[in-house]
């Protein structure tokens, strides 16, 4: 069975930990090179890098709302009302998901009325 490059990836890194006599069985060393892998995947994902040729998701963003590079405050600024946009739509989805299942215990309410009207 061929591994993934993900996979070979965090096998490399479980095994330079162990050469590395730090004391860690298999099984720790393999837990840390998933977390130092986890950790590059979000880096690469979502980190601002400002000598890249494309921008990473968060500085997208930013630019697409008018925010440029020049001012670290305006990127800054730009992921606060991000955030705060975010944050709006999860409680309008909570908010509506309450609606919803008020709706559905008024209606399995007049079901029974009206089954009971029968």
């Amino acid at each position: 069975m061929e591994m993934t490059s993900l996979a070979k990836e965090v096998s490399d890194l479980a095994g330079d930990l162990v050469k590395r006599k730090l004391h860690l069985t298999d099984f720790e060393a393999l837990q840390i090179a998933v977390k130092i892998q986890n950790n590059r995947i979000f880096k690469e994902a979502f980190g601002v890098d400002i000598h890249g040729d494309y921008p990473k998701f968060l500085e997208a963003i930013a630019m697409s709302q008018g925010y440029g590079s020049d001012n670290t405050n305006q990127v800054a600024s730009a992921l606060n009302n991000l955030d705060e946009t975010l944050s709006s739509a999860v409680e309008l989805i909570r908010n509506l998901q309450s609606i919803a299942s008020i709706a559905h215990s008024l209606f399995s309410i007049n079901e029974m009325i009206l089954n009971f009207e029968k």
